[in-house]
């Protein structure tokens, strides 16, 4: 059963963690989305290091987010 949906501009690959689901969604850069309630998926923000960034992984370690921009070729770290 669907319980609710988001869509973003990119394609999608998300890490989860603590209701809060990290998208790497390409050129569209990392978009942070609040799933406390799955009904109703909440946009927070987005992140793009630069203006010409693709974000292709994302990680949470230690409470710290760690996002792979493939144009740069860097790590960012928030």
């Amino acid at each position: 059963i669907k319980l609710g949906s988001y869509n973003t501009p990119g394609y999608a690959e998300l890490i989860f963690y603590n209701d809060i689901v990290y998208i790497a969604d390409g050129a569209s850069g990392l978009q942070i989305i609040d799933v406390s309630d799955p009904y109703f998926p909440v946009f927070l923000d987005s992140i793009n290091p630069h203006p010409n960034s693709k974000i292709e992984k994302c990680i949470v370690h230690n409470e710290q987010l760690i996002i792979s921009d493939t144009n740069w070729d860097e790590l960012s770290f928030y």
